[in-house]
């Protein structure tokens, strides 16, 4: 199954002549508290679509005029005068890829996690641009769109709005509603007060390494991509059902459902309006004169053992994305090799169900399977 680059070009935004700026770094926006502790990486996702579909120049003409409003995702990432990481409104442009592979979709439906996905995007690593689109057209006239986007851009939503835009665009609708641009409402108080502890969750010390010596042989021999763990409603509602009822006196506590639930939500619960406030007064000022403290993201670490790390993608926009032809009929990240990481997304059954893609040793592999479905 090899994928054929017809074509690479960068796209630029459609922007009024006269709102260029002749300094290229006098236009910027600087990175809030929250972009500073994320994951400096890109991050990359696929969508299908079956026919019809538009053609690729319509497609790059609605990209030309949602980065007219988006500029943030056509700029480059960079320091002010201060040392202060930015992104610049430069209007550099993302890059663009046109590429044909000569089988039906259908022979790789449904499309599992494996390396063969990262064949469908640009590369994430040594990057320039903060965004890159790749079609890929498959011999059936099918569509799949590779999209990658530097995490420090944009948050789940922002990227969902990101992306409804898009397909509006392309569809010749109004863009709506319009990107809100300032990162800098986020300011610490008068007083600063830290009454929660930030040092080991959002912040490590940088003497601290993580310990991934042993993972280069795993990738292969260890490592394994399970299939996507499918969800129905009725689990769902037994689950749910299971997860609220009170613990019982006598209870074992590590055998009940309810539980697990109850340490969830007070997990949750807890970061709420003074959790916040808490972490940008540490983050904006004990944290910024701590040189010794560094974000506890790291996109350098490859497994997350005894620890699951969980992104959930349920509520973000991601199957409206919708380009004339109808929304995706399949929507999913890409290939990640990392030992812990797991994804929620709404099934592509439209449903309500729930899909999961998880990255496990092989060796936790069997106990996984035999688990994942247990209510008891």
């Amino acid at each position: 199954m090899k994928v054929t680059i017809e074509k690479t070009e960068i796209v630029k935004p459609f922007c009024d002549s006269n709102k260029i700026p002749t300094d290229p770094k006098s236009h910027f926006v600087p990175l809030s508290v929250f972009d500073k502790v994320r994951y400096n990486t890109h991050v990359a996702i696929i969508y299908a679509y079956n026919p019809p579909t538009p053609t690729n120049a319509t497609i790059e003409v609605g990209l030309k005029k949602v980065l007219s409003e988006y500029r943030e995702w056509a700029g480059r990432l960079g320091e002010d005068e201060n040392g202060d990481p930015v992104i610049f409104l430069n209007d550099k442009g993302g890059n663009f890829v046109e590429a044909s592979i000569g089988i039906k979709l259908e022979q790789v439906m449904p499309l599992q996690s494996s390396p063969f996905l990262r064949s469908l995007h640009p590369k994430v690593k040594d990057v320039e641009a903060l965004l890159q689109v790749q079609l890929t057209r498959f011999a059936c006239v099918s569509l799949v769109i590779g999209l990658t986007a530097h995490q420090l851009i944009a948050d789940g939503h922002s990227a969902g709005n990101f992306l409804v835009a898009w397909g509006k665009a392309t569809r010749g609708l109004d863009i709506n509603p319009l990107p809100l641009h300032g990162r800098t409402i986020f300011n610490p108080r008068n007083q600063p007060y830290f009454e929660f502890e930030h040092k080991g969750v959002e912040f490590k010390c940088k003497n601290i390494v993580n310990d991934c010596s042993n993972y280069d042989g795993m990738l292969v021999e260890e490592v394994e991509v399970h299939k996507v763990v499918h969800f129905t409603m009725e689990f769902l509602s037994e689950l749910k059902t299971r997860a609220s009822n009170s613990l019982p006196n006598g209870a074992n506590v590590q055998e009940t459902s309810g539980y697990a639930a109850k340490l969830i939500r007070d997990a949750v619960e807890s970061v709420n309006d003074k959790y916040f406030k808490s972490f940008i007064d540490f983050a904006t000022v004990k944290a910024k004169k701590d040189e010794e403290l560094v974000p506890t993201a790291d996109a350098n670490v490859f497994m997350y053992t005894p620890n699951l790390k969980v992104d959930s993608w349920l509520r973000v926009p991601f199957y409206e994305l919708d380009f004339g032809g109808g929304s995706p009929c399949i929507f999913m990240p890409s290939y990640i090799a990392k030992e812990g990481f797991m994804f929620l997304l709404p099934s592509f059954k439209g449903d309500g169900s729930v899909d999961a893609c998880i990255t496990l040793f092989r060796k936790n592999m069997a106990t996984f399977k035999q688990i994942v479905y247990s209510l008891d």
